[in-house]
């Protein structure tokens, strides 16, 4: 205030990161039920293709149950160390 100088702080914003990042931030009632709506889809898809019929030696009982589990304990370990 004395000497009349002063600095000025802009920020860019990338462009593919900043629309994600306000996606997420999005409270908006179309965006949570068209979440809701594609978590529902990709949970349909993950299950019927658990349990498609089996063909050749890669079947659920021998090696999806691995896949799934594994799928399922790493988002959880991430969560734990990071969260």
């Amino acid at each position: 205030m004395e000497t009349g100088k002063g600095e000025i702080v802009s920020f860019k914003k990338t462009p593919l990161i900043s629309h994600m990042m306000k996606l997420h931030k999005n409270t908006s009632d179309w965006w949570i039920y068209y979440s809701d709506i594609f978590g529902f889809s990709l949970i349909t898809i993950a299950v019927t293709g658990a349990i498609m019929i089996p063909a050749g030696k890669f079947t659920f009982k021998r090696r999806g149950w691995k896949l799934a589990l594994s799928g399922l304990i790493f988002p959880i370990l991430f969560l734990i160390i990071f969260g």
